[in-house]
């Protein structure tokens, strides 16, 4: 149960970062922003893109740490 709430929280991770810094970039092309509001937001969509990317890590290293046990046993 745990690995499908990790699993859809990375998911979500990686749609929101991917929405979020589009529409910066949509805004800033639009002249809505500055070249400077658009570093800061776009900062906040890659640490948002981080932790999907932390979390999804995680997922692969409980797998991979699971089926070494299998394979010593």
């Amino acid at each position: 149960m745990k690995q499908k709430i990790i699993d859809f929280i990375s998911f979500v991770c990686y749609f929101t970062s991917l929405i979020y810094i589009s529409g910066q970039y949509g805004a800033l092309e639009c002249d809505v922003i500055t070249c400077k509001q658009f570093i800061v937001r776009t900062s906040i969509g890659l640490a948002i893109l981080a932790i999907g990317l932390i979390l999804s890590n995680i997922k692969i290293a409980r797998r991979s740490g699971n089926s070494e046990r299998a394979h010593n046993k």
